[in-house]
């Protein structure tokens, strides 16, 4: 979805939905080659991170088919972790019986 170039530490921090379709995660690769490090923790959902201008840290809004936009913390030294700033809904959000969303994927009618 979009990337910003570390040209100092030779690394390319990119926006993907490498995990699943309609997620974005925040991912670190070297200039260089090699893996993907997802930075951004294991919850299924999209974040909209700006990274530390010392590229410590990163704040993301994080949000999900149930979960209203939060501000997240991830800490990029140490890759899945985050701390949540924010806790928005009050506590009858959390009552709430909200409906069970399912992706479903198709096949491309040119390539499968």
């Amino acid at each position: 979805a979009s990337f910003e170039v570390d040209a100092a530490r030779g690394q390319l921090y990119l926006l993907a939905n490498e995990s699943y379709t309609p997620e974005r995660q925040l991912y670190r690769v070297s200039m260089a080659g090699g893996p993907l490090t997802r930075l951004t923790p294991a919850l299924p959902g999209t974040h909209e991170p700006v990274l530390s201008r010392g590229r410590t840290h990163a704040a993301s809004l994080f949000t999900n088919d149930t979960t209203p936009p939060e501000l997240m913390v991830i800490d990029l030294a140490r890759p899945g972790t985050a701390r949540q700033v924010t806790r928005s809904p009050q506590p009858a959000f959390a009552q709430q019986t909200w409906a069970g969303v399912g992706y479903v994927e198709f096949p491309s009618h040119v390539d499968g």
